[in-house]
């Protein structure tokens, strides 16, 4: 843990009233194998959020953070999860419900029940936990600046319909897979609903 709190003071240090959303893919157990560069461990995962505290950092949803649902917006932390990991059921829920964090888990439709993903029955207590947002990831995991309005459009719809069927939740928020905010995304994303965007070049 001693090289993420050098990288956490350095970032501290630099932006030391500045609020950020943190994103998260897979979160390991300790004793397991990590061959994926996205993921983390369990205990450096809790490093992040006890150290976030102790600087002073509060918890907030995305809505929170963007609609000026914060008294003050400094300071203010945004957890996500991309990609429906099974782990977002199993370790991150408990952990967030135990300590009343809100997060949001971004789901990629076609991986739900595949190995390593969660099922439906899962994600649907998912979406009955009061600490987790549902949002969108896509249907299939895609750079969408290579597709037509056309293969957008129609993932968009399978995406957010698939998780309306299983948790019965309209979802309010979008992430790009891989950042793909280009201009053919922007204009049907913002044509096809009113969710609100997020995407991050760095986003797999």
């Amino acid at each position: 843990a001693d090289k993420y709190e050098c990288r956490f003071r350095k970032y501290f240090m630099e932006n030391k009233h500045s609020s950020f959303i943190a994103m998260f893919h897979d979160i390991m157990p300790d004793d397991g194998c990590i061959n994926d560069n996205y993921a983390l461990r369990f205990t450096l995962f809790k490093f992040f959020i006890e150290s976030l505290q102790a600087r002073g950092f509060e918890f907030v949803t995305l809505s929170e953070l963007l609609t000026g649902g914060c008294a003050c917006i400094e300071n203010k932390c945004v957890l996500t999860f991309d990609d429906a990991y099974e782990s977002v059921y199993s370790r991150v829920m408990p952990l967030m419900t135990e300590i009343n964090i809100p997060f949001t888990a971004y789901i990629t439709t076609s991986y739900i029940g595949t190995p390593g993903h969660i099922s439906a029955l899962q994600l649907k207590e998912l979406g009955r936990n009061p600490m987790c947002t549902i949002g969108m990831h896509a249907h299939k995991h895609t750079p969408f600046r290579r597709e037509s309005q056309k293969v957008l459009r129609e993932d968009f719809i399978r995406c957010r319909s698939i998780l309306e069927d299983i948790t019965g939740i309209s979802p309010q928020h979008y992430a790009f897979p891989y950042g793909s905010i280009d201009a053919v995304s922007r204009s049907n994303i913002k044509t096809r609903s009113e969710e609100r965007r997020v995407g991050k070049e760095c986003r797999s």
